[in-house]
């Protein structure tokens, strides 16, 4: 029987993105290759960790919430691309919509094409990670793409992705600098096709 490795399922609001203040449910799998100075959810970077779950009790995990949004993260969720297109395979089958949350760092096209939202990160200078440019021509106008802001070499960093990017492209502040600073450089700069958001879960002090 296939398994995944799971973190954590729980129902929430979403945060960041598009999808902000809407209710979904959140299957965090186990297992990062990135690194991220800033990240704020490490218990889910060993590969070791979490609990290895069947589809089928995944499955009804999902069914226990009312809701028919589901956001896929991790982790890097795509380091268990072949269990996790089984998983979604079915999940679509149910009528789910899916968001799918990944670090940028690999493409899966028959992935990318089955889910509702690529929800992808471009890793700028402060992570200490990088991204693969492949992830920006793999995007659709259904995606979106997210980029951490820490500094003023994070938001240059930014306006050269977005010359190249097909999809909104949300910037969020973090450490350094906040949110009314990140957003005049945007207004001083006439960025267009960008948004500047927040945590919203984090401000309403939520999962």
């Amino acid at each position: 029987m296939e398994k995944l490795q799971v973190n954590d399922i729980f129902y929430s609001i979403q945060g960041e993105g598009k999808y902000l203040g809407e209710p979904q449910i959140f299957l965090r799998l186990q297992g990062c290759n990135f690194r991220c100075k800033w990240c704020d959810t490490r218990e889910a970077w060993s590969r070791n960790g979490g609990v290895s779950m069947g589809m089928d009790k995944i499955i009804d995990t999902l069914k226990r919430f009312n809701c028919s949004r589901i956001c896929v993260t991790g982790g890097e969720p795509l380091l268990q691309s072949d269990k996790l297109l089984h998983l979604l395979e079915q999940l679509k089958e149910l009528n789910y919509s899916i968001v799918l949350e990944t670090n940028g760092s690999m493409v899966d096209k028959e992935i990318f094409g089955l889910v509702d939202c690529v929800s992808a990160d471009m890793k700028p200078p402060s992570s200490g990670m990088k991204s693969t440019d492949k992830i920006l021509s793999s995007l659709k106008h259904k995606d979106q793409l997210k980029i951490i802001v820490k500094d003023k070499t994070d938001f240059d960093f930014a306006k050269e992705v977005l010359k190249r990017c097909q999809c909104i492209c949300y910037l969020q502040p973090v450490g350094g600098i906040n949110a009314k600073q990140l957003a005049n450089w945007v207004l001083n700069d006439q960025l267009e096709n960008v948004r500047v958001t927040i945590q919203l879960h984090k401000l309403m002090e939520m999962k």
